[in-house]
């Protein structure tokens, strides 16, 4: 049983180094991928870099992403939707206040054949995880005034749990009573 002992190798710079045994190496190679991983994850990286993009301002409906750059009046509702998923994950309000006002003030009831009082029920709910209330009440007070005969109950839904989950219980009961009433 004989031991390896601790050498010593050369580098190019023809300095001694203390060369590490495997274990101290993998432990050191851990350690400094674990800070790595902490402290700049891809994601955290990729929305640093898009977030921090400057927006022009004089067009209203630019977005952040790059597979839709700009909101149009051919934009479809899934594209509508792929964007407002996208700025709920990152978190994105810049993105969040350019789709509202783009189904707010550019398109009219008719946009995407029916489909805008689901599109603002998604709005609501992803301002509602992002804390922004007054968006979120703005987008359910046009879906109510302009779509309440299109309105779907896994829609209420969602949009209760977003309600109760910022603690907005008596808009939540609002939305259960109006929505959501059983029938008698």
């Amino acid at each position: 049983n004989t031991k390896k002992k601790n050498t010593t190798t050369t580098n190019n710079n023809n300095k001694k180094k203390p060369a590490l045994s495997r274990p101290e190496r993998k432990r050191l190679e851990r350690e400094t991928k674990a800070a790595a991983a902490a402290s700049l994850s891809p994601r955290a990286t990729y929305r640093r870099r898009v977030l921090s993009r400057p927006s022009s301002p004089s067009d209203p409906y630019s977005l952040h992403s790059n597979t839709l750059p700009r909101l149009t009046a051919t934009s479809t509702a899934d594209d509508v939707m792929r964007a407002i998923k996208r700025a709920q994950n990152m978190h994105d309000e810049h993105d969040l206040r350019h789709i509202e006002q783009f189904l707010l003030d550019e398109v009219d009831e008719t946009f995407a054949y029916g489909y805008r009082g689901s599109l603002l029920a998604r709005l609501a709910v992803a301002a509602l995880h992002m804390n922004h209330h007054e968006l979120a009440r703005e987008a359910l007070r046009v879906r109510r005034v302009e779509h309440w005969e299109s309105m779907m109950p896994m829609e209420s839904a969602a949009i209760v749990r977003g309600l109760l989950r910022v603690h907005n219980v008596s808009d939540a009961m609002e939305v259960l009573e109006g929505e959501l009433a059983l029938l008698p």
